[in-house]
């Protein structure tokens, strides 16, 4: 499979964002860059492809003919900071998109964006030649970003993994799709419903929205626009009475299983917040997931919760199924429906 262009959806969007600012030469430096490494992959990065650490001969003159522009267009410390951020933010969502299970810490993410800031202080001021100061900064640049990448990837028991050539890639499902692995009925939707870990688009949320459904998500990559909001779930929003569906296509159970097989310090966390987001559900309300975690639904206690599993029928034949866990009404030890029977 062709490589995808390195940070393109994030970087392309930081573009269109900052154009018109007066960084109109920074920003041509940096398509430049990044159409020369278009398709670096993860192992790249991890490995140290030495052509990362270098500044190419179409780069180096580029960066002779315009140097004093560029550094007219990165006299102030806020273009300098918003050039910096925009480039971290391009860094940790392609990380995020390359390898899911990755889990940046704000450490992590405040590393990152030092690396980005120094690199562009060091572009702004050089006086020398590209090969010279710029040059060993951009080394040094990208053994940090090595360091960083590499320690996310052991956090999470991942690092053979992808050096093995693993690459478990974030996708989009169609909502339709989305609803009928989930088992989402017209039940599921008579009370707000928080998707966690909804995608960058929050598709699922957009299409329960277009048909009068109150529905949020939470995701990573979401932009704060009001049906989507950046956020994580290990620490999921709350809504007033609870939430009436929660719902996990391929995002949380699944990172739940990664965790589970990988690390045993992760695997704790996610529990925690497994059991957060059941206490997040009104009574009667249901989380919905799939793949299934039978290793932990075993562990729920059956006078508090009701678990459903659903087998899926996959074409590869492969035991799959997605799971409903219901929040029981307080003392009747079944869920609602069957309890006004």
């Amino acid at each position: 499979m062709e490589a995808p262009r390195l940070f393109e959806r994030p970087v392309r969007r930081f573009l269109w964002d900052v154009k018109g600012t007066g960084m109109e030469t920074a920003l041509s430096l940096l398509r430049h860059r990044l159409n020369e490494n278009e398709h670096t992959t993860l192992r790249d990065i991890v490995s140290g492809l030495p052509k990362l650490r270098r500044i190419s001969k179409p780069m180096s003159c580029f960066l002779s003919r315009h140097q004093e522009t560029i550094r007219v267009e990165l006299s102030s410390a806020s273009a300098r900071q918003s050039l910096a951020v925009g480039m971290a933010n391009g860094f940790l969502a392609y990380l995020l998109d390359r390898y899911q299970y990755m889990r940046p810490s704000a450490q992590d993410r405040a590393r990152v964006l030092d690396s980005y800031r120094a690199m562009t202080d060091v572009i702004a001021d050089a006086t020398d030649e590209p090969e010279g100061s710029a040059g060993t900064a951009l080394g040094a640049h990208h053994d940090r970003l090595q360091d960083i990448t590499l320690g996310m990837l052991r956090s999470v028991g991942a690092l053979d993994d992808v050096l093995n050539g693993a690459a478990p890639i974030c996708r989009q499902y169609s909502p339709s799709l989305q609803c009928e692995i989930l088992g989402l009925t017209g039940d599921d939707l008579t009370g707000p419903l928080l998707d966690i870990g909804c995608g960058e688009a929050a598709e699922l949320v957009g299409f329960l929205r277009s048909q009068g459904y109150p529905a949020w998500g939470i995701d990573r990559l979401a932009s704060d626009h009001g049906q989507a909001m950046p956020g994580d779930w290990f620490s999921p929003p709350t809504a007033p009475g609870g939430w009436r569906t929660i719902v996990a296509h391929l995002s949380f159970s699944l990172h739940f299983v990664h965790a589970h097989l990988h690390s045993g310090s992760e695997a704790k966390r996610y529990a925690i917040a497994y059991m957060t987001i059941l206490d997040r559900l009104q009574p009667g309300g249901s989380f919905l997931y799939a793949p299934s975690l039978p290793f932990v639904e075993r562990l729920l206690d059956p006078r508090r919760f009701h678990v459903v599993a659903s087998p899926l029928h996959l074409p590869s034949g492969g035991a799959v199924s997605s799971s409903r866990v219901t929040k029981l009404v307080q003392g009747s030890g079944l869920p609602p429906e069957e309890d006004a029977g």
